[in-house]
């Protein structure tokens, strides 16, 4: 699994994530990153190496033409991702996406649903619930600091998250 993490500060937003991924209790440190720009779209995604590749190298998604944010996200985006994911994907691959458009960042989990956050900040992963206590308590740092010690605290208290990090700005 992984933690990927979502921060929307002063108009911006940043996605970082780890480089892990796992197999039953085991651990692989791999080199492709997690965090990734699609197009108008940045991107974090946990889960299969096979669902990173498809959402970073085959994947085409909709161009967001203005109006109505969160509807542009359920019936253009998702739709696209999964015709994209159609042929890789089974029920037990379970997958969450960190999604930023323009300044806003959504939430996708494996049954499709969209959510745009209700705070500052999203997290999907191994760790969320640590990374997002982190998150909680830092709103004066600086976004790569708060998503940073989000990520080295998943590290430390959960056993699928590890260096190096990659953070990355729309």
């Amino acid at each position: 699994m992984t933690c990927i993490v979502g921060l929307v500060n002063k108009g911006k937003v940043w996605i970082g994530g780890d480089s892990s991924v796992s197999s039953g209790n085991s651990q692989y440190p791999i080199t492709a990153e997690k965090v990734f720009r699609v197009g108008e779209f940045l991107m974090g995604v946990a889960g299969t190496i096979s669902t990173i590749q498809e959402l970073k190298y085959v994947f085409k998604p909709p161009q967001y033409k203005g109006g109505d944010i969160t509807k542009f996200m359920v019936a253009k985006f998702i739709p696209a991702i999964k015709k994209c994911l159609q042929d890789i994907l089974s029920d037990d691959d379970p997958f969450g996406i960190v999604v930023a458009l323009k300044n806003k960042l959504f939430s996708i989990d494996m049954g499709f649903s969209v959510c745009e956050s209700s705070t500052d900040y999203d997290i999907t992963g191994c760790g969320d619930d640590i990374a997002r206590g982190v998150l909680f308590a830092t709103p004066d740092l600086s976004p790569e600091k708060r998503i940073t010690l989000a990520l080295e605290a998943a590290e430390k208290f959960t056993c699928f998250v590890r260096k190096p990090f990659f953070i990355k700005k729309l």
